[in-house]
């Protein structure tokens, strides 16, 4: 079994046999809570941790191909769409990774980070135009830095 797939068992295992220090067990269900509040809402919630998780170990390709599967099924998850362009991205596959930061600003990612992480894809690219033109759109929609 390979390992990212392990860590996803054994993480799902443990979320739903270990309640944290303080928390409340459900009386409806067997899903683990914190102050009454579920830890994982969804299952798109713990495919955000897992995909968090396998970025964290450099397991880039297994975190692409779950952040594909999340975007499918959950596409109003803004996290999921930065999660799978920062994946593809780290994979050589920038173009693809733009695509995705479009996808995630028009569920409401955060304007300046997108564009930050889209210029340094164009800056792979090659593409100093397009590079310009993402930096252009942070400065024009930057109205906090301007004086």
């Amino acid at each position: 079994m390979p390992r990212s797939i392990l860590v996803y068992v054994v993480f799902v295992c443990l979320t739903t046999l270990i309640v944290p220090s303080g928390a409340v067990a459900q009386t409806n269900g067997d899903q683990p809570t914190v102050d009454g509040k579920p830890a994982f809402a969804t299952s798109a919630d713990v495919k955000v941790a897992t995909i968090r998780s396998l970025l964290e170990a450099k397991e880039y390709a297994q975190a692409e191909k779950l952040a594909v599967e999340l975007t499918t099924e959950s596409p109003q998850v803004v996290d999921g769409w930065l999660m799978l362009a920062y994946s593809l991205g780290v994979n050589g596959k920038f173009e693809e990774s733009n695509r995705a930061y479009d996808q995630a600003l028009k569920r409401g990612a955060d304007l300046k980070e997108v564009y930050t992480r889209k210029a340094y894809n164009c800056r792979r690219l090659g593409d100093p135009e397009l590079t310009r033109a993402c930096y252009d759109e942070i400065l024009e929609h930057d109205v906090d830095n301007i004086e």
